[in-house]
């Protein structure tokens, strides 16, 4: 079934991108690191879970003040744990620090606004977003425990918001920058249980651009 799940996600995925080249001025390649954590208290030590993070996106619209974007990325949502009373962490898997850990595809489309100080661009943006879980896990250290997750049910899908920040030193035929993003789901990341995700991510981002922008 996850297998099927995987083939439906990839094609659904390529028909959105494939459709996008007409109008993108630029390709653009993200790479960075994830921080999340979950809201609602446990009885354990929580603390935030440190993961890569990274993917594949386009410019297009690109005009003086603004343009549209679209991504796809991967993205760990998650926490760590230091377990010092639950007697199942202790005798079912045989470990107390673990971190719950929640794969996903994120797909999404935001509107930035940018300001164009010579070489030197800044933006802010605002979109939505589509995170499809691909595998979840609870890791320790040389161990992995897939399907498995102490907090509850983790949804298959999820929407939410991704709020952008960042700059960019934009050159004739490229433009490279960072990017801070915060991902706000409208859901809990569990179906029987109330744990939201707060995620966020620094990018790296590097992009070529493939025509000249509309003015």
């Amino acid at each position: 079934k996850r297998i099927n799940k995987m083939k439906k996600l990839i094609f659904i995925i390529v028909i959105m991108i494939s459709s996008l080249p007409a109008l993108a001025q630029v390709v653009r390649i993200n790479n960075g690191l994830s921080i999340s954590t979950f809201s609602g208290k446990t009885e354990h030590d929580d603390r935030a879970l440190l993961n890569y993070s990274g993917g594949i996106g386009l410019d297009y619209l690109n005009k003086d003040y603004y343009f549209l974007n679209s991504e796809v990325n991967f993205i760990r949502k998650g926490e760590r744990y230091y377990d010092n009373i639950s007697p199942v962490v202790e005798d079912a898997l045989g470990f107390k620090r673990y971190s719950e850990c929640l794969d996903y595809v994120s797909v999404s489309t935001s509107v930035n606004g940018k300001l164009p100080l010579g070489k030197f661009v800044p933006f802010i943006g605002m979109g939505l977003r589509g995170d499809f879980l691909i595998s979840n896990s609870i890791r320790t250290k040389g161990e992995r425990y897939d399907e498995y997750s102490m907090l509850g049910t983790p949804r298959h899908a999820m929407i939410g918001v991704v709020l952008n920040a960042g700059f960019l030193f934009d050159f004739q035929k490229w433009d490279f920058g960072f990017r801070y993003s915060g991902l706000l789901d409208f859901l809990s990341s569990y179906s029987n249980a109330k744990h939201n995700a707060y995620t966020q991510t620094i990018d790296f981002t590097i992009g070529i651009k493939l025509r000249k922008s509309v003015q």
